[in-house]
């Protein structure tokens, strides 16, 4: 591999462990909160105030940040009726194309989520019971939608690689 490249997926592959860093972490508040949410409700009829908002706030980050590590793995649900009656040649093009589509797409939600994080942070929109700040989760999955398009890339190239030195 080339010494850009290489530069290049140490740079994703540290990109992705903090991803996955967030992710955990985020996982094991929400079990916590939601475990002593559920102790108080029901032992002592005196639930966790605003734990609705503040797990949905982790879900949202546990979310989003596994959306580029499933691509870096290729643990996305995928369909494949067509697929096993394609040649290996036109199976690397299919999954090129489905790469690129995916990238795309990931380009459009990125944009869509950076211009609507810009509009909640203007407004200072809170949630309504624990007041969090619903720009920085909205920065967050646009952020995280941009590293699963720079994962996508590298794995286009590292495929195409492949296929050329096979």
């Amino acid at each position: 591999m080339a010494g850009a490249e290489s530069r290049i997926v140490r740079i994703v592959d540290l990109l992705l462990l903090v991803a996955q860093r967030v992710a955990e972490v985020s996982l094991g508040i929400m079990a916590i909160v939601m475990a002593i949410d559920v102790v108080g409700r029901y032992l002592f009829n005196r639930p966790l105030n605003g734990s609705d908002e503040f797990i949905g706030s982790l879900l949202l980050l546990v979310f989003f940040a596994g959306i580029p590590l499933a691509t870096r793995t290729g643990e996305h649900v995928t369909i494949d009726l067509v697929t096993s009656a394609l040649t290996e040649r036109a199976q690397r093009w299919q999954q090129a194309a489905g790469n690129l589509i995916a990238a795309g797409i990931s380009l459009l939600l990125m944009a869509a989520a950076w211009r609507k994080a810009s509009e909640l942070a203007r407004h200072g929109d809170v949630s309504l019971v624990m007041g969090i700040p619903q720009a920085p989760l909205y920065y967050f999955a646009s952020t995280m939608l941009a590293l699963n398009v720079l994962v996508i890339l590298a794995v286009i190239v590292l495929s195409s690689r492949r296929a050329k030195d096979a």
